[in-house]
């Protein structure tokens, strides 16, 4: 878990788009959950800012949850708390 400073709009970033690819899939979960294992880094600020799905200010197993569910559109990104 780590904690992410929220400063930008919604509309300036895609929510759950951890790579920062342009589109939220697969590779998200990916990057984060190997993230959260500490065998990977998300590589900016922005990707850090888009992998907090629940907009709690801190990014964890529970976002990754959310990002895997948005992809078979089980839930709208971002989640409400």
């Amino acid at each position: 878990t780590f904690t992410v400073q929220l400063g930008l709009d919604e509309e300036e970033h895609i929510c759950g788009d951890v790579d920062e690819s342009g589109a939220v899939d697969l590779l998200d979960v990916v990057l984060l959950n190997k993230n959260l294992l500490g065998i990977a880094q998300i590589p900016t600020a922005q990707g850090k800012i888009n992998a907090d799905v629940n907009l709690d200010g801190a990014v964890n197993g529970n976002d990754s949850l959310y990002i895997l569910q948005s992809t078979v559109s089980l839930v709208t990104l971002p989640v409400e708390k």
